[in-house]
């Protein structure tokens, strides 16, 4: 191969001009050939046009890297060099693929194909290079035609090199296979739910959106058991794309039930070894010397996903690395599920969005057909929707001087500037504390809170005097009235005392007392009862 040198970007781009015509002389070329003879292509793909293959891939990437190093050596613009990389990068891939895949008349079933690479490559600039690939890419997983709101889901799955030891990747398809099964059989058994719409994006030798939104399951599974391993493990890269792709669909279509959006949710399938950030090709092996910084930026996008209210559940296959997975799973704040749960995952969704349409009714309805496993998803659904609205509002249970508010544990219900929909299940609630010289109110029937104006222009609730109704599977409850028990040794409680309840989090509860304390007690559990109902 004749040595090129690069003087300027003219240079540059006469020779990327000369590799897309190449390529795409030698890409039409190869479609005709396979066309008239699909059979002899394979064969000839053993001999000569394999070697011819070798040859052209050895060249780009040759180029490819001087190209990289012209961008790391030089003060030109990374929106310039970056669409030529990604496009270079993207050829390669193809014809990566065109030596791993055979046709498929003789391709053997429920095969795995691996690509090996050994060559390193890094994405040029720095991580936010990842961030603009991510925001380009975006529009690609929109679904075509749906003008409906939907349930929004992206599976991330790791499709690395190491995926293909220690059964990783086997037990991805197991989950997959679980998750969507489970799926449409809740959509048959009842097609009044919303749909749920997934997207796939992976990271490996191909970090990129590879499925749009789509509600069509059997599609998504038979293109997941189609994907192909290699290549290193850009997480950081794959969660930027799943980010953006729950940012875009939640922008667009995602449902309200009763004044509540219902997040997109993530689902990450890893075995939990990401490579150095900035590699998006190259072997699958950790550089230790920069282990804690890959970590370091892994967690930051974790964080932001947090903050963008996106559900995020990292799933372990394989031998992995289960101190990392359970690190994340506590930065996002959520359950660790396994790969074994790809059904109870999909029915996480199923009662996330009927809370939001029934509140604690639905623990009623559906009383004798859940598990002990879906009585504790609903319980952590209910907990993570109740962080995630009162997180706007910081420090809960605070109280105003203001005496034209509320006082704390108030009864409430709608007033005549009512305008929150139906968010309150048309039932009454209590007043948890003051915001912005507002009353943050929690309802009885979800569980869920929300601030109110209360002036004397605007009454967007009203006092009403009306006690807290426990359901029979509840044992205390916000609202509730209580007294100081025979185990209550607080000097700030009187025994003559009395209180209610702002918030419950078993074996204990914040109480407001009649003399303006607000304290948290156990309410019996373990025979220590320190309050009891009234």
């Amino acid at each position: 191969m004749e040595h090129q040198v690069f003087i300027n970007i003219k240079d540059i781009q006469t020779c990327y001009n000369t590799i897309v015509q190449r390529l795409n002389s030698l890409n039409e070329n190869t479609k005709s050939t396979c066309t008239q003879c699909p059979l002899r292509i394979a064969r000839i793909s053993k001999g000569r046009l394999h070697l011819t293959y070798l040859i052209s891939v050895a060249d780009l990437e040759t180029r490819m890297g001087k190209l990289i190093a012209l961008a790391d050596d030089t003060n030109i613009n990374e929106s310039e060099i970056t669409p030529r990389f990604d496009d270079i990068k993207a050829q390669l891939d193809d014809m990566h693929m065109f030596m791993n895949v055979s046709d498929a008349s003789h391709a053997a079933k429920n095969v795995t194909r691996i690509i090996r690479q050994h060559k390193k490559y890094y994405i040029p600039g720095s991580e936010v290079t990842w961030r603009t690939l991510a925001d380009k890419s975006q529009e690609r997983a929109l679904p075509g035609t749906v003008r409906s709101r939907f349930i929004t889901m992206v599976l991330c799955l790791d499709i690395s090199e190491s995926m293909s030891s220690n059964n990783g990747w086997g037990q991805t398809l197991e989950f997959v296979n679980d998750f969507l099964a489970e799926l449409k059989e809740l959509k048959t058994n009842d097609e009044r739910l919303l749909d749920e719409y997934i997207a796939v994006t992976t990271f490996g030798h191909e970090t990129k959106i590879h499925k749009a939104l789509t509600n069509n399951y059997d599609d998504i599974k038979e293109h997941i058991q189609g994907l192909t391993l290699g290549g290193p493990s850009p997480l950081y890269g794959g969660l930027l794309l799943s980010m953006a792709t729950a940012h875009i669909a939640k922008r667009r279509y995602v449902p309200s039930v009763n004044s509540l959006n219902l997040s997109p949710r993530i689902i990450v399938i890893t075995d939990g070894c990401p490579t150095d950030t900035l590699l998006h090709a190259g072997p699958d092996i950790q550089d230790e010397s920069k282990v804690e910084q890959t970590v370091s930026y892994i967690s930051e996008a974790v964080e932001e996903i947090d903050k963008r209210d996106f559900e995020l559940f990292f799933i372990g296959v394989g031998k992995c690395n289960k101190t990392f997975i359970h690190k994340m799973s506590t930065i996002s704040q959520s359950k660790m599920y396994s790969y074994k749960d790809g059904r109870r995952l999909a029915r996480y969704g199923f009662f996330e969005s009927h809370l939001a349409s029934h509140g604690l009714q639905l623990k009623l309805s559906l009383k004798t057909s859940l598990s002990v496993w879906d009585e504790d998803d609903i319980q952590f659904i209910r907990a993570d929707t109740r962080r995630r609205c009162e997180r706007p509002y910081g420090s809960l249970f605070q109280e105003s001087n203001d005496a034209s508010l509320l006082s704390l544990g108030s009864r409430v219900r709608r007033g005549p500037a009512w305008k929150d929909g139906c968010i309150d299940n048309s039932g009454p609630g209590t007043v948890i504390g003051h915001f912005d010289g507002k009353l943050l109110v929690t309802w009885d029937l979800n569980d869920h809170t929300s601030s109110y104006r209360y002036t004397r222009d605007c009454f967007e609730v009203q006092a009403v005097d009306e006690p807290r109704v426990l359901n029979p599977f509840e044992s205390m409850a916000t609202g509730c009235k209580v007294k100081p028990g025979r185990n209550c040794l607080s000097r700030d409680i009187g025994d003559s005392n009395r209180g209610i309840v702002l918030r419950v989090e078993t074996p204990h509860a914040t109480i407001r007392w009649d003399n303006g304390h607000i304290g948290k007690h156990c309410y019996g559990v373990d025979t220590n009862t320190e309050i009891e109902l009234e």
